[in-house]
C-alpha cells in the first residue's frame, strides 16, 4: 500500500514537472531576450535564436526521460513492474540520458565557437560535471534494466512451476 502511494505522488510531480517543462520552453525565447537584454545589453535576434535552439535541442530528451519515466510509475502502480515494458522504459531512459549528455556538450561547443558572448565563459567544468552526472546514470539504468530483465525471468520461471 505505501509502495503504491509513493508511486502515486512521484506520478504526479512528474506530471506537475511535465507541465513546468512545458511552461519554460513556451517561454525560453522570451527569458533569453529578457536576459540577454538586461545583464548584456544586447539585443541579438540571432544570438537569441542559437540559445534557444540548444535548449531546445536539449530539451527533447528530456521531455522523453520524463514520460517514460511516468510510464513507469504507472506501471508500478498497476503491479506491473516485471514486465517488458519497464525494461523498455529504463532503456530507453539511459539512452536519453546518455543522447542528452552528448547534446549538451555540442551544444555549448556550438555555441562558444559560433557566438562571441559565450567565448568568455570557461564551459569545460559544466560538461565535465555534466559527464560526471549522465554516465554513470545511463549505467544505473541500464543495470536496473538487466535486473528487471532477470526478475521477470525468474517471476516467470516461478509461475510456470506452480
Amino acid at each position: 500500500m505505501k509502495e503504491h502511494l509513493t508511486a502515486k505522488i512521484l506520478n504526479v510531480i512528474l506530471i506537475l514537472g511535465i507541465i513546468l517543462t512545458f511552461f519554460a520552453l513556451l517561454g525560453t525565447p522570451l527569458i533569453a531576450t529578457a536576459f540577454f537584454k538586461s545583464a548584456f545589453g544586447i539585443l541579438n535576434h540571432s544570438l537569441i535564436f542559437k540559445v534557444s535552439f540548444c535548449i531546445y535541442l536539449c530539451a527533447i530528451p528530456y521531455i522523453i526521460a520524463l514520460f517514460k519515466l511516468n510510464k513507469l510509475c504507472k506501471l508500478v502502480i498497476k503491479n506491473k513492474s516485471f514486465s517488458n515494458e519497464s525494461i523498455t522504459c529504463l532503456k530507453t531512459i539511459a539512452i536519453c540520458v546518455f543522447s542528452e549528455m552528448l547534446i549538451f556538450i555540442f551544444a555549448s561547443l556550438f555555441l562558444k565557437f559560433n557566438t562571441n558572448i559565450f567565448n568568455d565563459f570557461t564551459m569545460i567544468p559544466i560538461m565535465i560535471l555534466i559527464s560526471i552526472i549522465c554516465i554513470p546514470l545511463t549505467l544505473l539504468c541500464l543495470v536496473f534494466a538487466e535486473l528487471f530483465y532477470n526478475a521477470k525471468e525468474i517471476k516467470d520461471e516461478n509461475d510456470q512451476t506452480i
